[in-house]
Formats: C-alpha cells, sequence, structure tokens
C-alpha cells in the first residue's frame, strides 16, 4: 500500500510517517525542500508553487491513499494583517490541488487532518455546570481565521470528493501532544518545570487532548480499515482539566506544582490588557468531544496512556538535558 503523506516533517506528519513505516506501509513523504530529513521515499514539491498541480498529478500515479496533514496555524502566520489570505492559500488551496489529482489518478482514500477549531473554541455548559460536548450534529462555529480556514477546506473536500471514486475521511483533532510538541502544550511544560507559580487552583474546566502516538494510530486505523463516512469524526483520547494536567506534567518532571487561586474575573481582564484573552479561555474554558462514533465505526481504542506519553516528553526534552 502506498501513502502520500503531506507535511511528512512536521510535528504530527513525521511521527505519522514512522508510525505508517512500522507498520510495513510504503511511505510517500512530500515536503518542501529537498535537505529536510525524512522517514520513506522523500518527495519535493512546495503546494504552494505555481506548478504544483501538475507536479501533483504525476507523485500521485501510483498512491493509493494520502494523509494531508500539512495546515498553517497562528504561530506559523507572518503578517497579522493577511492571515485569512496566507491560511487559504495553504489550508485550503493545497487541499484543492491534492483533491485534483486524487480525483485524476483514482486514489482510494483521502484522509484530511482538519482541527476541532473548525467547529469552535469551547463547549458550553448546562446550568447544572456540566459540559455539553461536542458531537456531530454540533453546529461549526469557527472563532478565528485558521479555524475557518480549515471548515472551508473540509467543505471543499467534500464538494471535490463525493461523486468520486476517492473515500474522503475527515479527522478532528483537539490539543495534540508528544515528544517534539510545540505551542501551548509546550509552554505548559516549560512553565511547570521552571517551578512558576500558576493561577489555575480551583479552575475546573474539562478539556479534550490526543497525543501524537494515539492519532497517529487512528490514522493506520483508517488507511487499513476503509469504510464510507459521511461526516467529519472527533478523535480524541484523554478528558482533564487544566488543574489536572498540570499535576500529571509536574507528576512526569518529578517537580512539585505551584499553583494558586485567582478570581477568574480577575484572570480575564489581566490577558486582556496584554491581548492575551484567548489564552486564558484556553486554561479555563471547556472543549470536550465526543468520538464515540469514530470508535464504534473503526473499533479503535487509544493504545498509549497520557502518563506514558507526558514521562516521554519529559524523559526525553527535560530530564535528559
Amino acid at each position: 500500500m502506498n501513502i502520500l503523506v503531506t507535511g511528512a516533517n512536521g510535528f504530527i506528519g513525521s511521527a505519522l510517517c514512522r508510525t505508517l513505516e512500522n507498520a510495513q506501509l510504503n511511505v510517500n513523504a512530500l515536503v518542501r525542500r529537498e535537505e529536510t530529513p525524512v522517514v520513506g521515499k522523500k518527495l519535493v514539491l512546495d503546494l504552494t508553487a505555481n506548478q504544483a498541480a501538475t507536479a501533483l498529478k504525476k507523485i500521485t500515479h501510483n498512491v493509493n491513499a494520502i494523509v494531508h496533514t500539512i495546515g498553517l496555524t497562528h504561530q506559523e502566520a507572518q503578517d497579522a494583517n493577511s492571515e485569512s489570505d496566507q491560511f487559504r492559500a495553504v489550508n485550503v488551496e493545497t487541499s484543492r490541488l491534492l483533491a485534483e489529482a486524487a480525483v485524476e489518478n483514482n486514489v482510494s482514500l483521502f484522509v484530511y487532518l482538519s482541527s476541532v477549531k473548525a467547529v469552535g473554541e469551547s463547549t458550553p455548559k448546562q446550568a447544572n455546570g456540566s459540559v455539553i460536548p461536542f458531537t456531530d450534529d454540533s453546529i461549526p462555529d469557527p472563532r478565528d481565521e485558521y479555524g475557518r480556514s480549515k471548515l472551508e477546506a473540509e467543505r471543499l473536500l467534500i464538494d471535490r470528493l463525493q461523486a468520486s471514486n476517492t473515500q474522503l475521511v475527515i479527522l478532528r483533532p483537539p490539543l495534540v501532544y508528544g515528544p517534539g510538541q510545540k505551542g501551548n502544550m509546550r509552554k505548559l511544560f516549560d512553565l511547570v518545570q521552571r517551578r512558576v507559580p500558576l493561577p489555575i487552583t480551583g479552575i475546573t474546566n474539562t478539556r479534550s487532548i490526543i497525543s501524537v502516538a494515539n492519532l497517529c494510530d487512528a490514522i493506520l486505523t483508517v488507511l487499513t480499515n476503509p469504510r464510507e463516512s459521511d461526516k467529519p469524526y472527533f478523535v480524541t483520547d484523554s478528558r482533564l482539566s487544566t488543574q489536572q494536567l498540570v499535576e500529571n506534567i509536574a507528576q512526569a518532571l518529578a517537580v512539585t506544582t505551584r499553583s494558586f487561586p485567582c478570581p477568574i474575573f480577575f484572570l480575564k481582564v489581566a490577558a486582556a490588557l496584554i491581548g492575551k484573552a484567548q489564552d486564558v479561555d484556553k486554561i479555563i474554558g471547556s472543549l470536550v468531544l465526543d468520538d464515540s462514533r469514530f470508535r464504534a465505526d473503526y473499533n479503535w481504542r487509544p493504545q498509549v496512556a497520557i502518563e506514558q506519553v507526558l514521562a516521554q516528553i519529559a524523559t526525553r526534552e527535560y530530564l535528559s538535558k
């Protein structure tokens, strides 16, 4: 089975290539630059280049499945004034080019790695305080350019592939963590490792997350167990509060947590004053996913526990230094 993985040198893409190679699948690793190290057969192509469409049709000629992991994030966007154009160029237009190549070459399966942000940033609560998870029937309401571009890409792929011989499976993971992680999870590890006091005592939120190992296993399951899917899937492995996550990270790092209570009102005001309102929402807000349909359809369960993954991160990136 020949698999084309886009973004093969990224956090998720590189881990996926290793997972597929370990499963003895033929990995075609698509990257932008020749000097980039990858696992599998290296293919070099900038999907945003003018001649990318023609090259892609050659690259996908003998491919059985495409896993599209490329996605521009806010951290990578270069100019806030043109974020919308940047996100569309990478997250939407590359998806269009890949879909056209897949249709022309009758690629059997297209797996698109979307994001929960295509649906929203937080899940609401009931009157009794319990969280209402996002489900397959939740109406998408993305709150930033990244989320809107991921939703637009989903809809484009559904439109282009629904009448073709290429089956489409869309996965919407939450925050992905694991060795080599970036973004907020890396920042949280750094803060805990440095024993920085955190204003999280008493915060009773709930957030879904997934390790890169479990996400890659879920993708492998999709590749090796093809089935029809009429809706995007949520996929996750853990639900826990921010305080529980910090405590688990501290345990992995063998340090003592330092936290204190702070009224949520003051947290929000302080964050708004320094332009970090969204960051506070990620700390105190809830984002819970119901991935029961994916688990039932693919008979899938997470293979690696969160404690094991956090220990791997701590050992490889902190304790060995």
